[in-house]
């Protein structure tokens, strides 16, 4: 384990960074991360514990400009991972928490934003800003997925409602949980006041739902313990496409409901969010519950639908794929980055941002596209993890 320097943590917020496999998208996220001096303390919880990782992390020579602690663990089980993430956020000492993937890029000026935010408005529990995603294109000499051009830069990491930044902020905590299932907003990636957070980890590993429902649990919950800020006038997080992983999520959605507890689990998940919120508004659960039942069914209906067009009409789905994956004529990539760019800061600027912020998120992504597209970083892996270079 290193020792964080205090004069780090200045910010008051710890970088919770969840590790299994994707070796070299951890090594990038971390020499990033070195190589920019990120203002912020990292603990890195590993739960598939690589030697080389091991072995470069335990030296404090390899990232000497980065502050972190290295803690490792074993996810056998979706019940370890939660256990994982509970036991890392009770290591936290700062006022606030972010949790992180190590195939994505943390943006530091929003992050501040977010803080400055939360520490001015002590009825909210977390705050967030505007998420946007790229992809990578393929070159000889990349590192496939991890290294190489942008190819593909969007505003929203994916465009559709739980990346669409709004606020929560009703008094009734009850509005905010219906407001939540019946139009969620993904805040897992926000900026969390810690205690709130261990509480929303600790109850995850009581309930231990099934994957497909932790997610909706933790932003349910995060409504009945306070109020939630969406700010689109600045990025906090940079997230990459196709490069997530699934492990635990069925690809189908007759497995999650013939061979997990799905219903067993959403009981559980709908009983306690019902009861913490007539809890906060000092009424009854029944209400809630029954909002909370019809909203996640329609959900269900939806993708029982897209279930039914798969297996139904197999080669109408087939077609499709087909379709989806037939090549586009299109502007040269070098251009369509530019527009892609030009279109994200005309964006952020109509959503109220000024120049300065501007200008400072322009500079972070300057420096993401260094670490992806220089050969500083594919140096760094063959000199000091050559090994890794088969098994990314």
């Amino acid at each position: 384990m290193r020792i964080p320097c205090p004069e780090k943590m200045k910010n008051g917020l710890t970088v919770v960074l969840t590790l299994k496999g994707r070796h070299l998208h951890t090594l990038r996220w971390l020499w990033h991360a070195n190589r920019t001096r990120l203002p912020f303390h990292v603990v890195i919880a590993d739960g598939e514990v690589h030697p080389t990782i091991d072995r470069l992390l335990s030296n404090p020579l390899t990232f000497p400009d980065l502050s972190y602690e290295y803690h490792r663990y074993e996810d056998r089980s979706l019940r370890d991972y939660y256990c994982k993430k509970a036991d890392a956020l009770g290591k936290v000492r700062t006022p606030y928490v972010m949790m992180m993937d190590n195939d994505d890029f943390p943006l530091p000026f929003g992050i501040g934003k977010a803080i400055s935010f939360l520490e001015s408005a002590p009825d909210y529990v977390c705050a967030g800003g505007g998420i946007p995603g790229f992809k990578l294109g393929a070159g000889a000499n990349d590192m496939p997925n991890v290294t190489g051009a942008l190819n593909r830069v969007c505003y929203r990491y994916i465009a559709n409602q739980w990346y669409r930044c709004r606020d929560f902020d009703s008094s009734s905590a009850s509005e905010r949980v219906v407001e939540e299932i019946r139009n969620p907003l993904s805040v897992h990636y926000n900026v969390y006041r810690t205690s709130e957070r261990n509480t929303i980890a600790g109850d995850i590993v009581a309930i231990n739902p099934c994957l497909s429902l932790c997610e909706m649990f933790a932003a349910m919950r995060t409504m009945t313990l306070g109020k939630v800020k969406s700010d689109s006038s600045y990025f906090i997080y940079f997230r990459q496409q196709g490069s997530s992983q699934f492990l635990g999520y069925s690809k189908d959605l007759i497995d999650d409901i013939l061979l997990s507890n799905l219903a067993e689990d959403f009981k559980l998940v709908a009983a306690k969010v019902a009861d913490e919120a007539a809890r906060a508004d000092s009424c009854k659960p029944d209400w809630i519950k029954d909002q909370i039942y019809h909203a996640y069914a329609d959900q269900l209906r939806m993708m029982l639908a897209n279930t039914v067009l798969r297996y139904r009409f197999p080669r109408l789905f087939a077609a499709r794929q087909v379709f989806r994956g037939l090549p586009r004529p299109g502007l040269p990539a070098v251009l369509r980055r530019k527009l892609n760019w030009k279109r994200i800061w005309q964006r952020l600027a109509a959503d109220g941002a000024d120049q300065d912020s501007i200008s400072a998120h322009i500079a972070e992504m300057r420096l993401i596209e260094g670490t992806l597209q220089d050969d500083a970083f594919s140096r760094f892996v063959v000199s000091s993890a050559p090994e890794l270079m088969a098994c990314p």
